[in-house]
């Protein structure tokens, strides 16, 4: 998982529906290895976001629960 949140930290993605995904399935990882601080930088980029996501609302409310 390290080395796949690294490649996707030094590559510049413009933002679309896939990369949001992305954030999310990592995001939800880190909220069930009990890391709330990573999970948290991916939620909140998903809330910054203006690509139309269906999870979005999900992702801000899990962003709620772990802040």
């Amino acid at each position: 998982m390290k080395s796949f949140e690294k490649a996707i930290q030094t590559h510049h993605f413009s933002e679309n529906e896939y990369l949001v995904d992305t954030w999310f399935w990592l995001a939800r990882t880190h909220v069930k290895r009990n890391d709330p601080a990573a999970a948290r930088r991916y939620l909140e980029e998903i809330a910054a976001s203006e690509v139309k996501y269906e999870k979005k609302p999900q992702a801000v409310e899990m962003l709620q629960k772990i802040a």
